[in-house]
């Protein structure tokens, strides 16, 4: 059995099992209250294998969305009739209670059992170290270095860097308290950040990325260019060659996607024991994957020479930057993007640096005396570069439909099939409409003081591919002690109901986006990434998975045991139960708002997968 195989049906079992421990929890409360279930069923929908004992029927249904149990006289005795003592009305309000919030008091102690067996063998993490932080971001205005140590965030300590986006987001806009350790400090410092919000995800950020492996260790795709050079997994790159100096391997392997160029590394390789290490260079011609989701693009985006922001330094403040300029020209070189920038300052003289910026329409020139090329690095670090959208000028992928038609970078776009365009909007629009009706777009520009024109098809889209990637930076997480690990259990149990709580406070306030909602589709794509990373993170994503179950089920909701519950407690207050008329108007209601949250969520989880 392939491993994929295998891993699919892991995933099938445990979100399987979650389900089945809910319906369970149910199911032994009804049958401790002395009430009949007449059907246990995984899935919805048609039956397609089951069978009966003792009057109870136990299926696997059509539709794998969850599952119920179906208890007699759920729906209310026949009009007249006193129940049955075994159907669920002769029961009391809080034998009725125990019965509702019985998957919801398994799907909780499921997480409480599985927890600490998860830490007691140790899950896999990803170190709480800073790798890097997006130029303008909160995390970059305070100049947290590469290699930081995040102990707490919020007051909470911190053991996988993939908890910390999430812990950020239920604090929306309000400042969040960080301890950290710096790279070679023994000191601990308390800093505070203010999130801002990602308008594209929808949910507030401090701008922080996790380190890689220390060793910039590599992990191969089958098949692709990297295997076939003969780089190996586990690879480590000393570095790249023709990389500035200052840039990380990373960093470069960003530089050659923009330029589509072969690269070559540097690599260590460690061998069995006994032999003798090696040291090779490798190199790799990438791949051109065309057909990249359907898409028919003209390979074309704006520049990246206008300054988000800028973080104060002696050289920024010299130069006179600001934000808002944008960057046009630097020691006689065009600046279109900040590789542009930084590749025009290690070329500059060691003297009097001047950079020509356009400012609220007025081309200036700013200077920079004393200049020396080892502050070239730290000065383009201290700006935050981004597209300029009010710009016509194009940056031109390598092999794109543009590419092939003539079209080149620094290209300034005049008119699209004779109509003047001002901005990239414009230019996006026009582009857009001509690539969903197939038709050739006409398009000219001036090169260099000089009018061309040019046509182009759109083409399906493609991608640079060199076939590896970094690896990222793993331990295992482990406590010491089964104590220990029930505690660790009991205290994620509790910060997940919390955080689930938060998050939703939060929708409401909007600063999170429902956007970030996902539905069986994310759930079962998250479970096969957990599952490639073992058993134990896995079962850590189950818990996780039961823990939200059993805070979504408690929801007020009508269909839902919070529904249940919610006009239990109002009988118990009444005396009398709830009438029928209003009960079945909220259950229409309840229904009406599940089914569109479904919906929504499965249309989300279409829109992630494209």
């Amino acid at each position: 059995m392939s491993p994929e195989i295998l891993r699919t049906l892991q995933v099938a079992l445990g979100i399987g099992m979650v389900i089945f421990v809910h319906e369970m929890g149910h199911f032994l409360a009804a049958r401790f209250c002395k009430v009949k279930v007449e059907v246990f069923s995984l899935g919805f929908g048609p039956k397609l294998i089951g069978f009966t004992r003792k009057g109870t029927l136990y299926q696997l249904a059509l539709v794998p969305f969850g599952g119920y149990v179906r208890m007699k006289g759920e729906y209310g005795p026949e009009d007249g009739k006193e129940p049955d003592p075994d159907s669920l009305p002769a029961k009391s309000v809080p034998q009725r209670f125990l019965i509702y919030s019985g998957g919801v008091i398994m799907n909780v102690v499921f997480a409480l059992l599985c927890f600490p067996i998860v830490y007691h063998f140790g899950v896999p993490a990803i170190a709480p170290v800073v790798g890097r932080t997006t130029p303008g971001s909160p995390a970059w205005e305070a100049r947290i270095p590469s290699g930081t140590r995040i102990l707490e965030v919020g007051d909470r300590p911190v053991h996988d860097f993939m908890s910390i986006p999430g812990e950020v987001a239920i604090h929306g806009s309000e400042p969040v308290h960080f301890r950290m350790q710096y790279p070679g400090e023994t000191q601990i410092r308390d800093v505070a950040l203010s999130p801002v919000k990602d308008e594209t995800n929808g949910f507030y950020r401090v701008g922080i990325a996790p380190m890689g492996d220390a060793n910039w260790a590599v992990s191969i795709a089958p098949g692709g260019p990297a295997e076939q050079a003969g780089l190996r997994d586990g690879d480590q790159v000393l570095r790249i060659l023709g990389a500035l100096p200052g840039q990380t391997p990373e960093q470069a392997l960003t530089a050659h996607f923009a330029e589509g160029s072969p690269m070559e590394l540097q690599v260590f390789r460690k061998v069995p024991e006994g032999e003798e290490e090696i040291i090779e260079t490798v190199r790799i011609e990438p791949r051109w994957n065309v057909g990249e989701a359907g898409r028919t693009v003209f390979g074309i985006e704006p520049p990246s020479h206008l300054v988000h922001a800028v973080r104060q330094s002696k050289a920024t403040q010299t130069l006179g930057i600001q934000a808002g300029d944008r960057i046009i020209e630097s020691a006689g070189k065009r600046i279109l993007r900040s590789t542009d920038f930084l590749l025009a300052l290690r070329a500059a003289p060691n003297t009097n640096l001047r950079v020509q910026v356009l400012r609220d329409g007025e081309l200036l020139t700013l200077n920079l005396p004393g200049f020396h090329r080892s502050m070239a690095a730290s000065l383009v670090a201290d700006l935050a570069m981004q597209q300029d959208l009010d710009s016509t000028t194009i940056l031109v992928r390598p092999k794109s439909a543009a590419h092939e038609a003539g079209l080149r970078t620094g290209d300034a776009i005049q008119a699209l099939w004779g109509r003047g365009v001002q901005s990239w909007q414009e230019i996006q629009d026009l582009a857009a409409s001509a690539s969903s009706q197939g038709k050739a777009l006409q398009f000219d520009v001036l090169r260099d003081e000089t009018p061309m024109t040019f046509s182009a098809t759109a083409a399906l889209s493609n991608s640079l591919g060199y076939g590896f990637g970094f690896q990222s930076g793993t331990y295992l997480f482990q406590t010491t002690g089964m104590a220990k690990a029930v505690a660790m259990g009991a205290d994620s149990s509790l910060r997940m109901l919390r955080e689930a709580g938060m998050t939703l406070r939060q929708m409401f306030r909007q600063e999170i986006s429902p956007k970030n909602l996902g539905g069986i589709v994310t759930i079962s794509k998250v479970s096969y990434q957990a599952s490639s990373m073992g058993w134990t993170k896995l079962l850590f994503f189950l818990c996780m998975l039961s823990v939200n179950l059993a805070f979504l089920n408690v929801l007020p909701i009508p269909l839902l045991d919070g529904g249940h519950l919610f006009f239990l407690m109002v009988e118990g207050i009444k005396g009398t139960p709830v009438s029928e008329k209003i009960m079945g108007y909220s259950q229409l209601v309840g229904l009406v708002l599940i089914l569109s949250l479904m919906v929504y969520v499965t249309y989300q989880d279409i829109l992630r997968l494209l």
